[in-house]
């Protein structure tokens, strides 16, 4: 490219086009070979376009669930207390428990109403 100073020291033309450089150096700077040097208007802070994307949050911790299993002798469709499983087939004059909380399948039909509660009081 072949560039014409004019006689102010600013380039003026480029190859035979003429530029505007000059208005923009006026604006931003001084430009020189190998320096960039801005200059802010009217002491304005430096305002720039933010390109960053935002990060999305981190996952909450998560808590570790623990399965607590009926003693070896118990069955899971009563979880809140201890029933083994049948045979024998127990009625509710045959445990000490009462108004326990009945999963199915209920082996001992202790929820007769099937509600969720056994040997209602």
């Amino acid at each position: 490219a072949i560039a014409k100073i004019g006689s102010d020291g600013r380039v003026c033309y480029v190859n035979s086009v003429h530029t505007s450089v000059h208005l923009v150096a006026d604006h931003l700077g001084t430009i020189t070979a190998g320096a960039y040097t801005p200059a802010l208007s009217s002491g304005a802070p430096d305002r720039r376009i933010d390109t960053r994307t935002e990060e999305p949050p981190p996952p909450p911790p998560t808590t570790p669930t623990t399965t607590t299993l009926p003693p070896a002798n118990c069955h899971p469709s009563y979880p809140t207390v201890c029933i083994p499983p049948a045979p024998p087939d127990l009625d509710c004059g045959d445990i000490p428990h009462r108004n326990f909380v009945v999963l199915p399948p209920d082996p001992h039909n202790f929820d007769g109403n099937h509600d969720g509660i056994g040997c209602v009081s």
